[in-house]
């Protein structure tokens, strides 16, 4: 599984365009919307699960169904300590590697 986010990683990295950006599929009058609209901070503004729809969910609801989720033990489970160590090193690892044979923009910098 770590090795198919390294590859998705990679890919994301490698089709940013030269002036460091990817292109907007929105107008300027749905950017500007979607701008303003985040700046509400009762508000929480994601990408459906499925399809290409937005959803915007008041931040209560979004809280509640958040963790509703996290207590379905079918789907998760509860960590002794946190496992995102064993996930970080390799990646960092990748970054140095790609920072060191300048395959990365220069507008990435990694420490």
């Amino acid at each position: 599984m770590l090795d198919l986010f390294l590859k998705n990683l990679e890919w994301e990295l490698f089709s940013i365009n030269e002036s460091g950006r990817n292109y907007s599929n929105l107008s300027y009058t749905e950017r500007r919307s979607l701008t303003n609209l985040k700046e509400y901070s009762d508000i929480v503004i994601k990408k459906a699960d499925k399809g290409s729809a937005v959803v915007v969910w008041g931040l209560d609801e979004y809280r509640k169904e958040a963790h509703r989720q996290l207590k379905d033990d079918d789907v998760y489970e509860n960590f002794l300590d946190n496992p995102v160590n064993k996930v970080v090193a390799p990646i960092d690892e990748k970054l140095h590697n790609y920072a060191r044979e300048g395959k990365l923009p220069n507008k990435f910098e990694v420490s």
